[in-house]
């Protein structure tokens, strides 16, 4: 400071924002995988949106990555909870089908075996009706 009547520099503060305080992470014990991989893919989405607005283009492709492999985990599963039998290995789905058979009236029985003979011995299958004849399959090549 001198006296000839010079005034002190003060130093400016950058200015500072204010953050909002993060959600509480959602607990994956509480609720189903499906529901988890949406909160997350919502999750990632709204980082996205940040990362773009901030022009952080390195996060961005991290995240656009992370979010295609979660989709696919999610749609995977959805698929999977539609279809039961869709994560069954051959021989539970062998016994999965043989056990739905087994259930059904004794018609229904028969017109799945003369389907199945007609499909053995060549014969043209109508899909959605049952087998009326036997009508061998002309032309083509002979193996």
């Amino acid at each position: 400071m001198s006296k000839t009547g010079g005034r002190e520099k003060k130093v400016r503060k950058p200015p500072t924002r204010k953050r909002k305080p993060a959600p509480p992470a959602p607990d994956p014990k509480s609720m189903g995988g499906i529901e988890y991989k949406k909160l997350k893919l919502d999750e990632i989405r709204t980082d996205l949106d940040y990362c773009r607005k901030q022009g952080r283009v390195t996060a961005m492709s991290q995240l656009h990555r992370l979010e295609l492999q979660l989709h696919d985990e999610m749609r995977e599963a959805l698929m999977a909870q539609d279809d039961p039998t869709a994560t069954l290995s051959s021989q539970e789905l062998l016994a999965f089908i043989l056990e739905t058979i087994l259930e059904m009236p004794q018609s229904v029985q028969d017109q799945i075996a003369a389907t199945l003979e007609a499909v053995r011995t060549g014969a043209i299958v109508k899909l959605g009706a049952p087998p009326t004849g036997k009508k061998k399959r002309t032309g083509g090549s002979s193996s």
